[in-house]
């Protein structure tokens, strides 16, 4: 028949239990307390020294356990193993700092160069709408007033929109051309033959000036 579990083993198994939440363990020996501290972390621990400084004197093997889990890659010191893991963890935290500062200058460097090679759209600028709401009466106490400004809304509704943005260019005139008239008529030409009459000479002087000027003598018919 095997024995019941002692106190001691009990109150060990629950305080490995909550071992998380432990801030203080008092004035208890270190070879009670050491199986609930190797469950602990770096932190932990720290604060547990702080709360007792009596167990700073034996909590350097503890340490060195925690170099070897938590920095695997580095070497463990020989002696002063708390003060060499916050010195492991110091260079770890500046390593990682520059490499944080690396990749933001990286990033605002990717952000530049794709901002100066970004497609910019070009699009057509929003149009100028025209209010065809009647105006307001209220905004003139004066009749005349009032007259006008339905006037002069009137007349810029009534002005026609542009079509296109592209300048209208005006016909060229053609020059003007003459009125079309038929060409003349050709007097007709007579083919009847000329008749002449003499009529007869009265004196041989007469009769002497014809033979000399037959011709002012011929009519027509």
């Amino acid at each position: 028949m095997s024995e019941p579990p002692t106190l001691k083993y009990l109150a060990l198994q629950q305080c490995l239990k909550l071992a998380p939440y432990i801030e203080d363990v008092g004035n208890a020996r270190y070879d009670i307390v050491k199986p609930l501290l190797a469950r602990m972390s770096a932190r932990q621990l720290s604060q547990l020294e702080k709360a007792s400084p009596h167990l700073m004197a034996h909590s350097d093997e503890l340490w060195r356990d925690l170099i070897a889990k938590d920095y695997p890659d580095r070497v463990c010191p020989t002696n002063n193993h708390r003060s060499g893991y916050y010195r492991i963890q110091k260079e770890k935290e500046s390593h990682l700092g520059a490499a944080r500062e690396r990749l933001k200058r990286s990033q605002r460097q990717y952000e530049a160069q794709r901002e100066a090679c970004a497609i910019v759209p070009i699009t057509e600028p929003p149009r100028r709408e025209i209010n065809t709401q009647p105006a307001i009466v209220g905004q003139y106490n004066s009749p005349i007033m009032q007259q006008l400004a339905r006037k002069t809304h009137s007349r810029i509704l009534s002005r026609p929109r542009p079509v296109s943005r592209q300048p209208i260019i005006a016909p060229r005139a053609l020059p003007r051309l003459a009125p079309f008239a038929p060409p003349p008529k050709k007097a007709k030409v007579s083919k009847e033959p000329v008749a002449t009459s003499l009529s007869p000479p009265s004196t041989p002087a007469e009769r002497q000036r014809r033979k000399q000027s037959p011709s002012i003598f011929i009519k027509r018919r």
